[in-house]
């Protein structure tokens, strides 16, 4: 409750930053509700380079497709714009149907959510009986990943997922 008083106060920023041109970063939810976290420039490379790190060492390639669920997409980066590192992004908040039908179609080597998103979609999938592509990688972030959620990504995806426990604040 502080740290989330302090972020929508203000109090956390230097108040020569003008914040009316600083894109707002949505966190999971998890601890209560989602809130918005700016980062100016500088913040928002050092945080992409720190996710781009942990999945290179974690067998990403450039050529891979990732799908996403988070919701609101992030803005392509260059490499995306020049048709790299392609991410569908599948926003948690769509019916399960339609989130099952784009991670489906987005034939993604990369999966990526929380694993309260994750586990849902994956115990939807065993039962219908639908088969992605199976991902060489499978990120879980925002929330501790436990072994029930492990055991069902795993069953569906057939990749042991990742834990990668961090918070955008």
């Amino acid at each position: 409750d502080r740290v989330r008083q302090a972020v929508e106060s203000g109090e956390l920023l230097t108040r020569a930053v003008d914040t009316s041109s600083l894109p707002g970063y949505p966190t999971s939810g998890t601890s209560g509700r989602p809130m918005r976290v700016l980062r100016g420039p500088v913040e928002a490379r050092l945080w992409r380079a720190a996710g781009l790190r942990m999945l290179l060492e974690n067998g990403y390639r450039w050529r891979h497709a990732t799908a996403q669920f988070e919701s609101p997409p992030a803005e392509p980066h260059v490499l995306q714009r020049l048709g790299l590192a392609r991410t569908t992004w599948i926003p948690p908040t769509l019916t399960l149907d339609d989130q099952l039908a784009r991670l489906i179609a987005a034939r993604a080597h990369v999966v990526v959510g929380t694993p309260t998103v994750l586990r849902r979609v994956c115990r939807a999938l065993v039962e219908r009986d639908a088969r992605p592509m199976q991902p060489g990688l499978v990120v879980c972030q925002g929330e501790i990943l436990d072994a029930g959620s492990r055991a069902a990504i795993h069953g569906a995806l057939g990749s042991d997922p990742i834990s990668v426990y961090g918070l955008t604040e």
